[in-house]
């Protein structure tokens, strides 16, 4: 798939995952930062990219250790909230993800979108307002 990518000049994003619970007995690939050094150093191609879910990495290692790790291979991201247990798709700031530090990050890495809202309960255009709120703080 990646090579028909380069071939037609298609990003490919690959979406980190919230991880199983422990006691599994299936596992994810794509759930943790070893997963995506490994598929990034498998895979070198400037079309083979990451689409952050904020709320998935808060439940594993944390937003900021991806944006840390990987800011440069980020081309989308889905942003919600949750209490770093559960993938609970909360609204922005009902949960324990550190947005000031995570707006802060994007603009460290001059990354302004585009950014999907996987909020349950507020309406879209709600949802920007929240994280822009984040945004245009100094």
């Amino acid at each position: 798939m990646l090579k028909d990518c380069e071939d037609l000049k298609v990003k490919l994003a690959l979406e980190n995952v919230n991880p199983m619970p422990k006691d599994s007995e299936f596992f994810y690939l794509g759930d943790n930062l070893k997963d995506f050094e490994f598929l990034f150093s498998k895979l070198e191609s400037p079309y083979m990219n990451l689409c952050l879910d904020i709320g998935h990495a808060n439940t594993s290692e944390g937003p900021l250790a991806y944006l840390q790790k990987f800011g440069n291979k980020i081309i989308n991201v889905h942003f919600h909230d949750n209490k770093g247990k559960y993938d609970d798709h909360l609204d922005v700031g009902e949960g324990t993800v550190p947005w000031e530090k995570v707006a802060d990050a994007f603009k460290e890495i001059r990354f302004y979108g585009p950014f999907i809202s996987e909020c349950f309960k507020l309406k879209p255009h709600e949802a920007k307002d929240a994280l822009l709120r984040y945004f245009l703080t100094m």
